[in-house]
């Protein structure tokens, strides 16, 4: 399993640990596409081996670069419109479904 790992302000990742926001975004820009498009793409159902980087199966989420974390399966990873997401910007973003919560050990927790 390959793990995306991304930290998180208080504000966020309390939200997805009480399960409020079960959707993490991120902007179409070209750090996200070098690290996000092959898994993208992947869930869309195309043919993606031998392309270069990695399929995520995973998230993990830490409270700033250090202490708190918690790990999710990653349901989706799609591209939409970003006006009605929460960066609320006038461009693609990438939106990265979260489906059930992971134990340190990969039990699933809910």
């Amino acid at each position: 399993m390959s793990t995306l790992y991304l930290p998180l302000k208080k504000e966020w990742f309390e939200k997805i640990e009480s399960g409020e926001k079960t959707v993490e975004y991120r902007e179409f820009k070209g750090y996200w596409i070098r690290r996000l498009k092959r898994t993208e793409q992947y869930f869309r159902g195309a043919d993606v081996y031998g392309m270069p980087g990695k399929i995520y199966d995973e998230a993990m989420f830490s409270l700033g670069y250090g202490g708190r974390n918690m790990i999710f399966v990653i349901d989706d990873i799609s591209v939409v419109d970003g006006k009605g997401t929460d960066l609320a910007i006038d461009k693609p973003v990438y939106a990265i479904k979260l489906g059930r919560r992971l134990s340190p050990r990969g039990e699933y927790l809910n």
